[in-house]
């Protein structure tokens, strides 16, 4: 019987002394383990596994291989776990922003550590910010990486009409200065997110969205800012850890790895995100809009999807 679900076990166990060299014996006391669980998949009889996504905890990961199984395809869930010793804290290199404790997969971090990220993230000229009408998901991803490069490990706050997503006009509605109109509407909304500890010690998400907000905000305060003055409605929210898909009204999770709620482009995500922002980038401010808005980043299982070779010009497929 062909066995198609292969769980491994990879330890890796990294020294970092710039001193010299030094015994795991004296460096015990400051080892970090951290553990992450990868997902591949391929098409069975061929010899090819494709990443699909990376998650924090087992039963995530589980839960999606067991999802991809089903579906038909060969799965393996790869446990790694890394356990690194430093000479000294990280608290001692004021260049380093330390990962600090991890809740839900998120990493926590102080109040004004959240604000000074923010800030840092808002600075990026290449992520199109003021083009709010399209583009959510390429913005969190390139934000997401940026976070992971200060050495933090941040998660993924998601807001859906999901009556939109049947069929039914837009509800889910964002005053903003960036579009003429005053205002855009979405189906769906995504931006990265922290946790952050409050004085009392209460572990809160903290969203990053400089499209919407100048300064970190809870989750619902950045709900309430999608939500229209008129009508009642409130988007559903969803907080995700990175590389997890949202949940869909029923709770079960979507497509993909948690790039968009339809499922993963084709080919690289990184590459998919910055093609995305070079495309919007000079029409910040402005109402153009795509050929056919978001079709580019939601993936083959959205209906109004085309490849991303006709959405983009071929060039700005080539970055880096």
């Amino acid at each position: 019987m062909l066995v198609r679900m292969i769980a491994a076990l990879a330890l890796t166990l990294t020294l970092l002394n710039a001193a010299g060299a030094t015994t795991v014996a004296a460096a015990a006391a400051k080892g970090s383990v951290s553990v992450n669980f990868k997902i591949e998949a391929r098409t069975p009889g061929t010899k090819t596994w494709a990443v699909k996504g990376t998650y924090p905890t087992e039963a995530a990961a589980r839960a999606e291989a067991a999802r991809l199984f089903n579906a038909g395809s060969d799965v393996r869930l790869t446990k790694s776990e890394s356990v690194t010793w430093l000479r000294t804290e990280p608290s001692d290199d004021p260049r380093r922003i330390p990962t600090g404790d991890l809740v839900d997969g998120v990493s926590v971090v102080s109040l004004a550590r959240a604000q000074e990220v923010s800030r840092a993230l808002a600075t990026r000229g290449d992520i199109a910010f003021r083009y709010p009408t399209d583009g959510c998901y390429a913005r969190a991803h390139l934000m997401g990486l940026q976070l992971m490069s200060m050495g933090l490990r941040p998660g993924k706050v998601w807001a859906f009409d999901d009556a939109a997503f049947k069929g039914s006009a837009t509800r889910m509605v964002a005053v903003t200065k960036d579009h003429p109109n005053g205002f855009v509407s979405w189906r769906y909304h995504v931006a990265p997110a922290l946790k952050i500890r409050r004085s009392d010690g209460q572990v809160v998400t903290a969203v990053l969205d400089p499209s919407l907000h100048d300064r970190p905000v809870s989750v619902s305060v950045w709900q309430k800012r999608m939500s229209p003055a008129r009508g009642g409605f409130k988007p559903r929210t969803d907080v995700t850890a990175w590389g997890m898909a949202p949940r869909d009204p029923e709770g079960r999770p979507m497509a993909g790895t948690g790039y968009g709620p339809g499922g993963d482009p084709p080919g690289d995500l990184t590459r998919a995100a910055r093609a995305t922002m070079v495309l919007y980038k000079p029409h910040e401010g402005t109402a153009w809009t795509p050929p056919r808005p978001a079709v580019a980043a939601r993936g083959a299982n959205d209906p109004s999807a085309v490849p991303l070779k006709e959405f983009t010009d071929k060039h700005l497929l080539d970055l880096p």
